[in-house]
């Protein structure tokens, strides 16, 4: 932004208009992820749903397709699902909000639902985490890349260098390694620290 302007009024204008931007760009794809996850990753199971007691249903679902992540929900989030009969890699069956799992095509996969009234198949969904991520952050590289290109063609330098100025990589690289600040942003963001 220091380019775009000479004046320091203009320059935090500038920061704060950004900063909102980016705030709101923030807030959309949090909101759209899940609903664009759930949207692309619909696998259009068979879901049998049968009472047992108030509050307490078992779910049968098969699938045509195999697929190596899914994630079984309600629509509201509430239920708690548990396998109705202990699968060997899952230790403990404990009852959850949902359950991830690999399916296979036409294996019934059974569950115990409990915590919500009113259970219907179609209050069930079954989402291919790994289609619908992709699908949704592939959807989401194209809108960035057009606001992007929107950016880089619509925004222009105004402030020039002094005409005396001369580049010097050897001195910016010597003022780089002597600013501290910096160097510990470097050590602190480093990735293999990080492991």
């Amino acid at each position: 932004m220091a380019v775009m302007t000479g004046n320091d009024k203009e320059r935090t204008n500038l920061g704060s208009f950004r900063m909102v931007g980016a705030f709101i760009g923030g807030m959309v794809v949090q909101g759209a992820l899940l609903f664009l996850v759930a949207f692309f990753g619909n696998i259009d199971p068979v879901i049998n749903v049968e009472k047992l007691e108030d509050k307490k249903y078992q779910i049968t679902v098969s699938a045509n397709e195999d697929i190596e992540n899914v994630n079984i929900k309600t629509k509201d989030g509430i239920a708690l699902f548990a396998w109705s009969e202990n699968p060997a890699d899952d230790t403990g069956n404990i009852p959850t909000q949902g359950k991830s799992f690999s399916i296979e095509a036409q294996k019934e996969y059974s569950f115990i639902l409990t915590g919500e009234e009113n259970i219907e198949a179609n209050k069930i969904s079954i989402i291919d985490q790994k289609r619908g991520y992709s699908n949704a952050i592939y959807l989401m590289s194209i809108f960035l890349s057009f606001f992007m290109l929107i950016t880089f063609f619509s925004t222009k330098e105004r402030v020039q260098p002094p005409k005396n100025q001369k580049a010097n990589l050897k001195k910016d690289i010597k003022d780089l390694t002597g600013n501290k600040p910096w160097i510990i942003l470097l050590v602190e963001l480093n990735p293999a620290k990080a492991g």
